[in-house]
C-alpha cells in the first residue's frame, strides 16, 4: 500500500459511519400547534433556515380567506363573521355559549376541535416536510458549530 492510499485509509477510518438523522428530533406536532395559534393571533407561520432566513409558508390573511371560503360554502354571508368566529374560538372558553354557537356556525370537522382548526391545519400540512428538512438543517448546523 502506498503512502497516499494509507493516508486515505486513515482519513476514511476517522469519518463517522453514518451521520445522525436530525429529522427524528424535529417536533412536528409542536410546530403545527404553534402555527395554528399564530394564525389565530394574526401572525404568519414560518419554517426556519439553517442560515437565518425563515420562509413564510402561511399568513393570517390566507387563513382568513380560507375561513371566508368555508363560510361561503356554509351559506353564511354576514359581514366580518369570519373574524368574530375565529376570535371566539381562539379564546377557547368551551363552556361559553358564544363558543358553542361559533363551533355550530362553522360546522363539524372530523378529527379536529373545530372547523377553523381543520382549516389552519390543512393550510400548514403541505409545508410539514419542508419544515422538517429546514429544522433538521438548523439542528445539524448547531451540532457542527457547537452552539
Amino acid at each position: 500500500m502506498n503512502a497516499f492510499a494509507r493516508a486515505q485509509w486513515h482519513w476514511d477510518d476517522m469519518l463517522p459511519d453514518d451521520p445522525p438523522d436530525f429529522r427524528e428530533r424535529v417536533d412536528v406536532d409542536d410546530w403545527l400547534q404553534s402555527g395554528i395559534e399564530s394564525l389565530f393571533d394574526q401572525g404568519n407561520v414560518t419554517i426556519p433556515n439553517a442560515y437565518g432566513r425563515s420562509k413564510v409558508v402561511a399568513t393570517h390573511d390566507e387563513f382568513v380567506s380560507r375561513v371566508v371560503d368555508h363560510l361561503a360554502a356554509q351559506q353564511d354571508r354576514t359581514y366580518a363573521v369570519e373574524l368574530i368566529l375565529i376570535e371566539i374560538i381562539k379564546r377557547g372558553f368551551k363552556r361559553d355559549r358564544l363558543y358553542q354557537l361559533a363551533v355550530q356556525a362553522l360546522g363539524a370537522a372530523d378529527g379536529f376541535d373545530t372547523a377553523i382548526h381543520a382549516i389552519a391545519t390543512n393550510l400548514l400540512d403541505p409545508h410539514v416536510e419542508a419544515y422538517v428538512e429546514a429544522e433538521a438543517d438548523c439542528l445539524a448546523l448547531e451540532a457542527r458549530c457547537g452552539f
